[in-house]
């Protein structure tokens, strides 16, 4: 609880999946803080399931480099505000 109210939060491992996964440039900058953190340089077992980005798995093993690397090369390209299907 906060103050009282009762709320629910994610997961830091499942944050950084999504963080990955979305791989805008602001997630890119903050994975690095996230990964230590989350300590996944020496226990990345701690995380459940093998690494995504993209919803591909990630060979291993992975480090936070690898990571990021691998979010930035999954980037969509941006749309500039056309939307789907223009």
């Amino acid at each position: 609880t906060v103050g009282g109210v009762r709320v629910r939060v994610a997961a830091l491992e499942d944050v950084i999946r999504f963080k990955e996964a979305a791989a805008r440039d602001k997630d890119i900058r903050a994975l690095p803080e996230l990964y230590r953190l989350a300590n996944i340089n020496r226990q990345p077992a701690a995380l459940t399931g093998p690494p995504q980005v993209a919803g591909r798995p990630l060979p291993e093993p992975v480090t936070p480099a690898e990571r990021i690397a691998a979010a930035k090369a999954a980037r969509r390209p941006p749309d500039n505000g056309r939307g789907r299907g223009r």
